[in-house]
């Protein structure tokens, strides 16, 4: 009998895993490309931590500090609101075991290119010995005989804070230190001076943090029933809902944490008649401030920059590491997501070669293929192409090539792509062209033609879209001698060799891959004795020109 019924069991078990049902058909497949892209796409995470309930007399109880927890996680989960992707509240009778587990848990996943927010709200407190003071977060299990041992260092927190993996993060503190509100304190522990220093080592933040205090160092951190949370989360949830068109200062669509502490500074303090005076410690550089809040598409610009390349394995870059700032980002093929700002990016061969290595500006929202980014940090190294040229010089040489000689060149050119040398290029060419019409003496002479020659050397700079050389360089210009024709100036028909020397500027856009039209100036100063009988004088020689270049 009781084999049967075991029997009976593992049907019926079945059935029902049968019973699930199953598509008949294909299911759509996903390419690698795009599980890369979603694997190696940048995650928002927040950890909200809100205790209420403590075990240890000398500690009251708070009435709102799960909730604000709560409500903070879920604005920060909503996807017209911050947009996160993973959100963990430890709320109520949290223990400092449950606490720093989760922290732990949650910064071993971390990478760079996420953004971090850790949030806690409940009781703070302070001791004052030999060493200085010291400030703890109080967990439910918090004893107030052994705070080294039951509650959360603050300065601890800060420098393991720093020490994640994320490059945007913000810790957020509404707790007090003082004795009042959220607080508590020993007898006989003395006040806290209001120009203490909750911040003691600033210069040890991340390039992109944010630690947004509640209050400041001898001031309150206040409850109110009446908002039914901390005053300052009261305002910072605000900041990002109902509040959010007014916290939104630059228009952008999105509030960052520095405006929504902005935002809930001035209504903590209006609210408590000044009592309570929110802090805030950011190290931002570039634009990469954390965004708190923002429908999808502006979070997405504002967030980050992506670098991608999903070509075959016969492309170059296949299989290459990315470094961002000296750390590994990922390896192609692939996606990289790199905080707004300026940053020096290598892309390394499997073998180590150096494939790209410089600096540029990364601006939220931007997507670059490895090429384009290979382009903007090194440029290429050789360029060649065409120019149509138009020269022209003053009256003095007007019986030589009349108001001035059309032509076209073409022209090469080598940049150094790294080292201290790099962006030095040189450039070389030769032209061919004609004065189309001239006045020689009395007479008309006619069109004249002209070879030439050119060099530059100089510093080039490429970006995106954009290029441009600036350099010193020189021409030599050869005008052969004409026939002499009735009325004409004999000086003027003899053959001249023309040298020229003066600064040349180049600014080229891309129209394509490798392609870029570029517009080049040439004011030059050429020495000549125009008539053979005066001085050598300076005669202005001027080239512009417009033209098609590959670069490879």
């Amino acid at each position: 009998m009781t084999a049967r019924f075991v029997l009976a069991g593992v049907l019926i078990a079945a059935a029902a895993e049968a019973g699930e049902g199953r598509d008949k058909g294909f299911a759509p497949a996903v390419s690698t490309a795009e599980a890369l892209d979603a694997a190696l796409a940048p995650r928002r995470v927040a950890v909200l931590v809100g205790v209420d309930t403590y075990e240890d007399p000398a500690f009251p109880d708070l009435r709102h500090a799960a909730a604000d927890a709560r409500d903070l996680g879920a604005a920060l989960a909503r996807a017209t609101g911050g947009g996160f992707d993973e959100v963990k509240v430890v709320s109520g009778a949290a223990s400092r075991a449950q606490v720093l587990s989760t922290l732990r848990a949650t910064a071993a996943q971390a990478r760079r290119e996420d953004a971090l927010v850790v949030y806690f709200s409940g009781h703070g407190t302070r001791t004052v010995g030999e060493g200085g003071a010291r400030r703890f977060l109080l967990a439910s299990d918090t004893r107030a005989a052994d705070l080294a041992g039951t509650a959360i260092d603050l300065e601890d927190l800060q420098r393991w804070f720093s020490s994640t993996a994320p490059l945007r993060k913000a810790l957020i503190l509404d707790a007090c230190f003082h004795g009042g509100g959220k607080s508590a304190l020993r007898p006989g522990t003395p006040a806290e001076p209001l120009d203490a220093v909750l911040v003691p080592r600033p210069a040890a933040m991340a390039p992109a943090e944010a630690w947004l205090f509640a209050t400041s160092a001898g001031r309150p951190a206040r409850e109110d029933d009446a908002l039914g949370h901390g005053v300052y989360t009261a305002y910072l949830l605000d900041a990002l809902s109902w509040g959010f068109g007014e916290a939104d200062r630059d228009r952008d669509g999105v509030v960052t944490a520095f405006e929504a502490h902005d935002y809930a500074r001035g209504r903590t303090m209006a609210r408590t008649a000044g009592v309570q005076v929110p802090e805030a410690v950011l190290r931002l550089v570039g634009e990469a401030d954390l965004v708190l809040a923002g429908d999808a598409g502006a979070r997405r610009a504002a967030d980050a920059a992506l670098v991608y390349l999903y070509g075959p394995a016969s492309d170059p870059m296949h299989g290459a590491r990315v470094l961002v700032d000296g750390r590994d980002r990922g390896i192609f093929p692939g996606t990289v997501a790199v905080p707004p700002g300026v940053h020096t990016v290598e892309i390394v061969a499997p073998d180590g070669r150096r494939l790209v290595s410089g600096a540029t500006r990364l601006e939220a929202g931007e997507r670059w293929s490895a090429s384009d980014l290979a382009w903007a940090l090194d440029g290429p190294t050789h360029r060649a192409g065409v120019r149509a040229v138009w020269t022209a010089s003053d009256a003095r040489l007007g019986s030589v090539i009349g108001p001035g000689a059309v032509g076209v060149e073409a022209w090469t050119l080598r940049q150094t792509p790294a080292g201290p040398a790099r962006g030095l290029y040189r450039e070389g060419g030769v032209g061919v062209g004609a004065a189309p019409s001239r006045q020689a003496g009395t007479a008309d002479a006619g069109p004249r033609p002209a070879v030439s020659a050119h060099g530059a050397v100089g510093l080039a700079r490429d970006g995106r879209w954009v290029s441009a050389r600036v350099g010193l360089g020189g021409s030599l210009v050869l005008v052969p001698p004409q026939a002499l024709a009735p009325g004409a100036d004999r000086a003027a028909e003899v053959g001249w060799w023309i040298s020229a020397v003066g600064p040349t500027a180049t600014l080229g856009t891309r129209v394509g891959r490798g392609w870029s039209v570029e517009a080049t100036l040439r004011p030059h100063l050429a020495l000549l004795d125009v008539d053979g009988s005066s001085p050598l004088g300076a005669i202005p020689w001027v080239t512009a020109g417009v033209g098609l270049d590959a670069g490879w």
